[in-house]
């Protein structure tokens, strides 16, 4: 795998909490990618050969850590050079789409969304709508589908 270019760009942990993510990861997609892990490691027949005290991990722990992948990766996908405003302008992401695409493809869906977005808004103030569609599309890199 490549690594993405925001890699080095730390984030705050207390920026992860800040956005929810569209829709939780459900049971059935989590314990899909367990089960999908468990398999391509080779572990479902010898997980209990571990050595971990289960009684010092918390419960939800794995839901926990996995959501907080899922939220830090869509911040990841939120953000770019020419996006300086995450706060104001996020796109929220659904958790299939985080976990079966990479991060540039995740990008172009947050444009996507942010376009369709900004085309209600400028809708809602015809008479602005001109200098409404240039102000963003300046703020999303100037670019057009």
């Amino acid at each position: 795998p490549t690594a993405s270019p925001h890699a080095a760009r730390p984030l705050h942990p207390a920026a992860l909490s800040r956005w929810p993510t569209m829709g939780a990861i459900t049971s059935a997609e989590l314990n899909f990618l367990v089960f999908r892990y468990l398999q391509e490691s080779g572990y479902e027949a010898g997980i209990h050969k571990g050595g971990i005290d289960g009684n010092v991990v918390p419960p939800g722990a794995l839901i926990t850590i996995v959501q907080k992948g899922l939220q830090y990766i869509e911040l990841e996908a939120n953000t770019d050079e020419n996006d300086q405003e995450v706060e104001k302008d996020f796109a929220l992401l659904e958790p299939l789409e985080i976990i079966t695409k990479d991060v540039e493809e995740l990008q172009q869906i947050v444009k996507k969304r942010k376009r369709e977005r900004l085309q209600i808004d400028c809708d809602k103030d015809k008479g602005k709508a001109k200098e409404c569609i240039e102000e963003h599309e300046h703020r999303l890199g100037g670019e057009r589908e």
